[in-house]
């Protein structure tokens, strides 16, 4: 019964992921106008399933969890979308961001919600789950000094 509800909650991922992908306009891929990871493609659902997606592989919840947790990373989602949505209109406006207000929101933002997960995580789920964010860091402070973005990638010829 437990592989069931996991096999169901897969396979309803990829349905409505082929449908997002059918419905985009001709000659956007993936990472859209400039978004970079598809992001500014997804909707706020999507993005909370992917981060759930990556939680559970870092982790392994349980089917129980996984609904909570997605809860948890759909209301984030939905604040990210609101964040982000001031920041173009700031920069269309002309007018600049303050990067590290930013950045320190972020933070406290990510505080906020590791805090809201650990609530539903195991001890050792949390362990995981920070080595998780850990890894994420270190990747982002590498693509910062000119580290590969995007993973691995083959050369071009």
């Amino acid at each position: 019964m437990k592989s069931l509800k996991t096999l169901l909650v897969a396979a309803l991922a990829i349905v409505s992921m082929s449908v997002v992908a059918q419905n985009r306009p001709q000659g956007q891929g993936q990472r859209g106008q400039g978004q970079g990871r598809g992001m500014g493609m997804m909707t706020v659902a999507q993005r909370a399933e992917r981060e759930t997606a990556r939680i559970n592989e870092a982790v392994k919840l349980t089917d129980a969890q996984v609904v909570e947790i997605n809860k948890i990373n759909y209301k984030y989602a939905a604040q990210d979308s609101v964040r982000f949505a001031q920041m173009r209109a700031q920069g269309n406006n002309g007018q600049q961001f303050d990067r590290e207000a930013m950045m320190k929101q972020r933070q406290e933002t990510q505080n906020a919600k590791t805090a809201e997960l650990n609530k539903v995580l195991t001890a050792d789920q949390q362990k995981k789950y920070q080595k998780m964010l850990e890894d994420q860091a270190a990747q982002m402070r590498n693509m910062g000094q000119g580290g590969q973005r995007g993973g691995q990638r083959g050369q071009r010829n």
